[in-house]
């Protein structure tokens, strides 16, 4: 994916294997690697190869059971949220169907491929309490792929700092940052709906 906002972008790459999902986020000219699989949530910086694992909560594992894939799940979101179909079209060459939901944060449209599993396409948002808007596309979409094992673990060498816990994560949050980013897949940690501990 693409991501704009104002004049930032953001380029992420993102692959999965049923549940297990690795990503690429470069932040400030450092490859951000996001890697889980099964029990843990991993993120490490590729340049220094510092990072961190967190025990995932049980309602995040739980959850992976419940999703197509670990990620391109803003359509399921958009429905979820109220959001509707307005209108198909072609965007690219490529049949899409277009969702939109409007609520109090602010107004999201999803153009998704009519024709492949709902796949999104482009998502264009703007946000009510910071008047920003944001597009982000999604530029190829590579079924089938064959993966190696090891492509869902850590590799070695790496200097990671273990948690047992997203509740020990935060602790320690408290403190400072923790190297080398927050978690950029959240829900994939932690569900939101849990509570967060005081």
């Amino acid at each position: 994916t693409v991501g704009r906002s104002q004049s930032e972008f953001i380029l992420v790459h993102y692959w999965s294997s049923g549940a297990r999902f690795r990503s690429e986020t470069i932040i400030s000219g450092h490859p951000i690697v996001t890697l889980v699989n099964g029990k843990y949530y991993y993120t490490w910086d590729q340049l220094t190869g510092e990072g961190y694992r967190v025990v995932r909560s049980p309602e995040a594992i739980a959850a992976d059971t419940t999703r197509l894939r670990p990620f391109g799940l803003e359509l399921q979101e958009i429905l979820e949220d109220g959001g509707e179909k307005i209108r198909s079209e072609t965007l690219n060459g490529i049949p899409v169907d277009i969702y939109r939901v409007t609520d109090g944060a602010g107004k999201r449209t999803l153009w998704v491929d009519a024709g492949q599993m709902d796949l999104p396409v482009r998502l264009e948002s703007y946000s009510r309490s910071t008047g920003r808007t944001g597009r982000l596309d999604w530029l190829n979409w590579n079924p089938n792929l064959i993966m190696a094992e090891t492509f869902f673990k850590p590799p070695k060498g790496l200097e990671i700092t273990r948690f047992d816990s997203y509740e020990k994560f935060l602790e320690k949050l408290r403190e400072g940052p923790v190297a080398p980013t927050p978690p950029l897949f959240l829900y994939l940690l932690h569900n939101p709906n849990e509570g967060t501990p005081e």
